[in-house]
């Protein structure tokens, strides 16, 4: 399995997605809301796109899944991190964890998304694998 991180700009680029003003927090200064807009566009594109990386990749739909969530939650921790707890992000991400446990009939890596859920790579030797350095 190989999630879309380190690639997710140049697959954004080939898929023609363009990043665009997404996220709607006004309490954080540019810099924060620069590094939050660019997270929450890594997973609006792989939710919009899912068919065109399909048609264009070999990533698959686990891959897929499993990187929405990453994205996502990466986003939420950020957020969170700059300001505080939010009960709609908590409830957006509980959304896509349930969606990959239909769209995987069950069967989830589970020590990957706890690697990702508590952001400790070491859990999970594919996310391990996918932020080692090249």
């Amino acid at each position: 399995m190989k999630l879309m991180i380190k690639n997710i700009t140049a697959l954004m680029e080939q898929c023609g997605y363009i990043p665009i003003a997404l996220c709607n927090e006004t309490r954080l200064n540019e810099l924060q809301y620069k590094e939050a807009n660019d997270l929450l566009n890594c997973f609006c594109f792989l939710n919009a796109r899912v068919q065109d990386i399909l048609k264009l990749t070999e990533h698959s739909i686990d891959e897929i899944l499993y990187s929405k969530y990453y994205w996502f939650t990466q986003y939420k921790d950020t957020v969170e991190g700059f300001l505080e707890e939010n009960p709609e992000l908590e409830q957006i991400q509980y959304q896509i964890f349930q969606q990959i446990g239909i769209e995987l009939k069950g069967d989830v890596d589970w020590p990957l998304m706890q690697a990702i859920d508590e952001n400790k790579p070491w859990l999970s030797p594919v996310l391990v694998k996918e932020l080692q350095s090249d």
